[in-house]
């Protein structure tokens, strides 16, 4: 199968203060909104969802990691391949490192944007938000809880208003986003 998601943010120290829906998902679930706890949360999230051979468009802000192996180890704990858009919060540096790692499951780095066909619907991936001319969907993510109020733009940041009617911290399927 095939799945999105964004702004995973793990070992991001801050990320709890700033996205207080986040902070308020863990608590519902009756978990300390901690960063370790949140990271161990949405790994384990991940892994309940995501098959060893599932694809992953993840849109971008894997999380806050100073050093390229801390980087690589956190996408080696998460299943399935990945095809990574950078966010402001990826280093080309630990995307490089990592793509050349076999067990990282990344099998492409995008840039900036990517064309996509989902289930027949014409789409934009990308970590921003871009607003495109109908009929072509812009899928992104980086602005968190903040939502564009213009047709045709889909928020799968893991804070969005979308991803919170769903299991926090899960990734979307292609056939859930579809009737989005």
């Amino acid at each position: 199968m095939e799945y999105i998601i964004s702004d995973t943010h793990f070992n991001h120290e801050k990320i709890l203060y700033f996205d207080k829906s986040r902070a308020a998902s863990l608590q519902a679930l009756g978990i300390e909104p901690t960063v370790a706890n949140m990271d161990t949360y949405l790994e384990t999230t991940w892994n309940d969802i995501i098959k060893p051979d599932d694809t992953v468009y993840f849109l971008g802000d894997l999380g806050m990691f100073r050093k390229k192996q801390d980087f690589i180890t956190q996408l080696q704990r998460l299943h399935g391949h990945k095809v990574f858009f950078k966010g402001n919060h990826d280093h080309s540096d630990q995307l490089k490192a990592a793509l050349k790692e076999e067990t990282t499951g990344l099998v492409e780095v995008v840039t900036t944007a990517k064309a996509l066909k989902i289930n027949g619907y014409q789409v934009w991936l990308s970590h921003y938000a871009i607003d495109l001319p109908y009929p072509i969907l812009s899928i992104h993510g980086h602005i968190h809880e903040a939502e564009y109020q213009r047709a045709g733009m889909v928020n799968l940041s893991l804070d969005s208003a979308l991803m919170q009617t769903r299991r926090f911290g899960a990734p979307i399927s292609f056939d859930e986003l579809t009737p989005v």
